[in-house]
């Protein structure tokens, strides 16, 4: 079935982020080759570099990663290395033609092992990172660059920063805050989140994507988008634009004072309006099977384009009713340019001057327009 509402899939947005020129400051004199593991179960190597080079992770042994821009031209790597087996860890932290390079592998041949280890480092603001990792958690704050990388398992946080390139985890959350430049997320098993900030001090539009599995935001104050390939969507108070969709499931939404564009394809959706703030408030609401139900405010202010349509062996199933009067047209004979035939009840209303506007869409399904 065409989708009268068009895709519903996220849109990535993001607030700039300025550049920082890398200072010259405090550089210290290059560190010796060797590399000796101190029995403190902790390493660290400082290297002078030159903005613009690559950061490259293989950790083949896991462990948590924090990366951060500072305004050095060094990088900077501490190894906390602790648990039961940290000594049958092999560490290396060595210069590579273009940049700095990581590695840890388990030096020995045990079944099990027992460790906690995380990688601390720093790198000039201007800088590449590329992570391959058996699993634990990523955070990145400050950069320019491009990141590619992926973790076995993990939440990741990148935020603040101006990246190209992709990163994935097999399990976890996906953070992505404040970053330009085309940085996309993916999860195995579990939601990729893009915040979009407004200022300084608020959050903006809220982006959450998931495969699969129910997603429930108590409030949404500016906004949000919202996908899962099937689940409950619930969204609660907001003033900004609301999207939501589901392959299959129910979505509830509001009180919304801003536009809606929800959807499933099977499953009941709910969106509660709050008055909005002008003749730009849009409710679009889609269900290709299942009911529809729009609680509009007492005093609202727009027109009405309400569609509930049945498919053969399904004609009890699609009516319209509504606490306002509505213009109806007879019910259409079987039509076929939507692919499956189907007949169609349409009605309209115009409540006040018209300024807002509320288009439902509902297969085999009805639709109810009520009166909060």
């Amino acid at each position: 079935m065409g989708h009268p509402l068009g895709n519903l899939g996220v849109l990535i947005l993001a607030a700039a982020v300025s550049p920082v020129t890398p200072s010259t400051a405090g550089l210290e004199p290059e560190p010796p080759p060797a590399l000796a593991q101190r029995s403190d179960s902790v390493i660290e190597r400082t290297f002078n570099v030159t903005p613009g080079g690559l950061l490259t992770l293989d950790l083949k042994a896991g462990g948590g990663v924090t990366v951060r821009g500072w305004d050095e031209d060094r990088v900077r790597v501490r190894a906390l290395l602790r648990g039961l087996n940290w000594r049958d860890l092999d560490v290396r932290i060595e210069r590579e033609s273009n940049g700095v390079r990581v590695d840890a592998r388990f030096a020995g041949h045990r079944d099990n092992y027992f460790t906690s280890h995380h990688f601390e480092i720093m790198v000039p603001r201007r800088y590449d990172v590329r992570l391959t990792s058996s699993g634990g958690a990523l955070t990145l704050t400050g950069l320019e660059g491009r990141l590619t990388g992926t973790t076995g398992g993990g939440d990741i946080l990148v935020r603040d920063s101006d990246l190209s390139g992709s990163v994935s985890t097999g399990g976890g959350t996906v953070r992505i805050s404040n970053v330009r430049g085309g940085l996309r997320g993916s999860s195995g098993s579990g939601p990729v989140i893009y915040g979009e900030p407004t200022d300084s001090s608020t959050t903006g539009t809220l982006h959450i994507t998931k495969d699969g599995g129910d997603v429930h935001l108590e409030a949404a104050p500016n906004g949000a988008v919202v996908t899962t390939g099937g689940g409950n969507v619930s969204i609660g108070r907001s003033s900004g634009r609301v999207e939501a969709g589901t392959g299959v499931g129910n979505v509830t939404v509001g009180p919304v004072a801003g536009s809606v564009r929800a959807g499933t394809g099977a499953g009941d959706v709910r969106i509660i309006v709050d008055r909005g703030r002008g003749d730009d408030q849009v409710i679009e609401a889609i269900s290709g099977f299942g009911r529809v139900i729009v609680e509009l405010p007492s005093d609202f202010d727009g027109r009405l384009d309400l569609e509930a349509a049945y498919t053969r062996s399904r004609e009890d199933s699609a009516r319209i009713t509504s606490d306002w009067h509505l213009d109806r047209d007879p019910l259409t004979d079987w039509e076929i340019r939507y692919g499956m035939p189907r007949r169609i009840l349409r009605a309209r209303a115009v409540l006040g001057s018209g300024n807002a506007r509320v288009t439902v869409r509902a297969l085999n399904g009805e639709i109810e327009i009520r009166r909060r």
